[in-house]
Formats: C-alpha cells, sequence, structure tokens
C-alpha cells in the first residue's frame, strides 16, 4: 500500500469561488529538496525540484475543475499531497517538511493508514459536490463524515461552507468556528468568519 500523508493545507474550493485571478504557487523544503509533481487523474507531471516558483500558466496547464493536486516526493520518505484552489487572489506559499519512511511505518498501524486515504478520497468527493452546488449530498456526506472523524477540522470548514452556499449563517459561523478550535491555523476558516463578519457590517 502507498503511504500518503495529508497536508493540512488543503484550501476549500467553495471559499474561492468568488475570485477569478490564478495565482502563483511557492513551494520550498524546510529541508533538503524533493521532487514536485501535479496529480491529474491517473496521470503526473513533474514539475521540478525545491524551492519552485509554478507560474499562473503553468498552473492553467495542469488545472482540474479550478484546483490543483501537487505531490511532494523524494526517495526514502513518505509522500505529501495538498490540494489547492487555483482561483485565489492571494499567492500561495508552501512550506513542506517530509517524514522519513521508517519514522513513519514505526508508528503508524495499517489501520492508519487506510484512514488517511479514506479522509482524502471523501475530502475530494465532497469538493466535487460543493463546486457542482450540490449542497444537501455534501451536508448528508459531511455528517456522516464527522460522525466518524468529529475533531478534524477541515470537515467543519467545509460543512461551514455548506452552510453558507445555502444561507444558514447560524451553522455556518457554528462549524466554521468549530473548525478553528480543532485547528488554530486553518485560515479558509478564518477568512470565510472574516468575511461573514464584512457582510454583517
Amino acid at each position: 500500500m502507498k503511504l500518503i500523508l495529508v497536508s493540512s493545507l488543503i484550501v476549500l474550493s467553495s471559499c474561492s469561488l468568488w475570485r477569478e485571478t490564478y495565482s502563483r504557487i511557492d513551494v520550498e523544503s524546510e529541508d533538503s529538496p524533493f521532487t514536485v509533481k501535479s496529480l491529474q487523474g491517473n496521470q503526473e507531471k513533474i514539475l521540478g525540484q525545491t524551492p519552485l516558483k509554478i507560474e499562473p500558466q503553468k498552473i492553467i496547464e495542469i488545472t482540474n475543475d479550478n484546483h490543483v493536486l501537487l505531490s511532494f516526493t523524494r526517495p526514502g520518505f513518505v509522500e505529501q499531497r495538498i490540494l489547492l484552489s487555483t482561483k485565489d487572489r492571494d499567492r500561495h506559499h508552501i512550506k513542506v517538511k517530509l517524514v522519513p519512511m521508517k519514522w513513519w511505518s514505526d508508528r503508524l498501524s495499517t489501520e492508519a493508514r487506510d484512514i488517511i486515504e479514506h479522509v482524502t478520497g471523501q475530502t475530494m468527493a465532497v469538493q466535487r459536490l460543493i463546486k457542482v452546488k450540490k449542497f444537501d449530498e455534501a451536508e448528508a456526506s459531511l455528517r456522516n463524515l464527522l460522525e466518524s472523524y468529529p475533531k478534524i477540522s477541515h470537515f467543519h470548514s467545509l460543512l461551514g461552507v455548506v452552510y453558507y452556499f445555502k444561507n444558514d449563517m447560524v451553522r455556518a459561523k457554528s462549524e466554521l468556528k468549530l473548525a478553528t478550535e480543532f485547528n488554530s491555523e486553518n485560515r479558509e476558516a478564518q477568512a470565510l468568519l472574516k468575511k461573514m463578519e464584512q457582510i454583517k457590517q
């Protein structure tokens, strides 16, 4: 089984629906350089080694439904993946530290690896539902996921976004606050909460 570490930097697709400009993506490593790839379905494309600047024109070439799925790899280390919106006006600056495979394997059970892969797949499935405005289906999926993983900040963020687009601001605010409680660095939840406050004013 291929081991993949899912980064907490996944960017909400729906939070960026009101934005229109492709951004630049800067990627750097905290230690030794690693390879950056883009993933589209079963295809992968090597973009280069860190430090790497991915310009808007290149982003357009590798985008899929207004998203870019990046993979970071180095022999002997666990692969990391990050899903980014390509319609964020702000430049993405990503700093990644890969985890040694031996360290990770010694501490991660097979069951936990399955959970990581399941969470990754479900996150992308929910984001696709939000993208096509199937908010009721997205809400049902997220509620089921939160029964199993109640402390995953990103699921609360996504549910907050669903409520936002359903114009249920009370529940949207509640879920987004939970997202920031479980992860104080959840910038997407913070940004949407700030936007809601500005609209309210």
